[in-house]
């Protein structure tokens, strides 16, 4: 089982109750592959300047070292966004200026579930992602997909054709340490917003 976010954890049966498949979402949760890994899908649209995407499940713990080195596949200039339910999202600024602000809240974006960040480049021919989201699994989009294998590789992550996300049954969001608001509004200040 994968080792989530001190602010998500899976309800209890009787949280459940309210709903008629209850029991049998915490069965196939039982059951689910929701492990360390990742998975990836091609690109079928012409129309996407990025040639794959990745979903990655990674143990908390790790989540920002992976996160990271991830941000090695983007190119200098990249724009931040971050936030709650409606993220801002920063002017094109360099990539380690980016990195640089996030830095010292890597804490609560990593183990917070109220908060999803990420960098992005994107121009005409060319699109970038490394997004982490409110249930801390690592969304990439990349031209290079073997190399980001061969990063994968470095984590121990193993490749999967079908893995599961916490986002796709119940779970709980319990309160971080520090409030949402709080870190936004620091980022804003870091980020001149």
């Amino acid at each position: 089982m994968l080792v989530l976010a001190p602010t998500i954890r899976i309800p209890h049966v009787d949280e459940l109750e309210h709903r008629a498949n209850g029991h049998e979402l915490m069965e196939r949760r039982a059951h689910a592959p929701i492990k360390e890994g990742f998975v990836v899908r091609m690109n079928a649209s012409a129309l996407l300047p990025f040639r794959f995407e990745a979903c990655i499940n990674v143990n908390n713990d790790r989540l920002w070292q992976v996160f990271i080195s991830l941000t090695e596949f983007l190119p200098d200039t990249v724009c931040c966004t971050y936030g709650t339910e409606e993220p801002a999202s920063t002017l094109p600024m360099h990539k380690m200026e980016a990195l640089a602000g996030l830095y010292p809240h890597k804490t609560a974006l990593s183990e917070d579930a109220a908060l999803t960040f990420s960098l992005v480049h994107h121009d005409k021919k060319t699109m970038y992602e490394v997004t982490v989201t409110h249930t801390k699994y690592i969304r990439f989009y990349g031209r290079d997909e073997r190399a980001f294998i061969d990063k994968m590789n470095i984590f121990r992550l193993p490749e999967f054709k079908k893995l599961e996300f916490v986002d796709e049954y119940p779970f709980v969001v319990m309160p971080g340490k520090n409030s949402p608001q709080t870190v936004v509004k620091a980022l804003d200040k870091a980020f001149g917003m």
